[in-house]
């Protein structure tokens, strides 16, 4: 396929405005959903907690029918058993000898990496890269603008900054 470069240039101006709605409904997404797995941390720890006073089990069929008086048929061929003791979470098929055991300090985890994001300030992680930004030594902090080829205090010889002519 061949492109027309006088087009592309002439489009891509117009493109970089069409996709600037999209980081708001980006972070608005990745906020619901950092809502919703903070909703699943918090009901993990309340069932991680609640583990350790009361432990539980139940029975949760998939493919059984209701009787009149509100209990399940007998012939369900197809469910899971569920029960929670001590701070593990145990999921049992039926007739199956496959079985997931997990504890919940894991889920707990899981669960608090996507709401974890509005919370730590993660900028802070990326020293190296607003040193070289800034004029620094990516090593030390040393002012460069008098010596850019090389840091005094450490002897670090610094990327090239890249410039930007018009």
């Amino acid at each position: 396929m061949r492109i027309n470069h006088s087009t592309a240039e002439m489009n891509s101006t117009r493109g970089a405005v069409q996709f600037l709605p999209m980081k708001g409904f980006r972070r608005r997404l990745l906020d619901g959903l950092g809502g919703v797995t903070l909703l699943l941390f918090l009901a993990t720890l309340g069932l991680w907690i609640e583990s350790y006073r009361a432990p539980w089990m139940q029975r949760i069929p998939l493919n059984g029918h209701v009787r009149p008086n509100g209990n399940y048929e007998d012939d369900v061929t197809w469910g899971y058993d569920v029960q929670s003791s001590n701070g593990i979470l145990d999921i049992t098929p039926f007739f199956s000898f496959f079985e997931w055991k997990t504890p919940y300090w894991k889920l707990a985890l899981l669960f608090s990496l996507l709401p974890m994001r509005r919370f730590v300030p993660w900028k802070v992680f990326h020293v190296r890269e607003r040193r070289i930004k800034a004029g620094l030594c990516p090593r030390c902090g040393y002012d460069l603008r008098a010596t850019p080829e090389c840091c005094p205090e450490c002897g670090t010889v610094p990327p090239q900054r890249k410039t930007i002519s018009s």
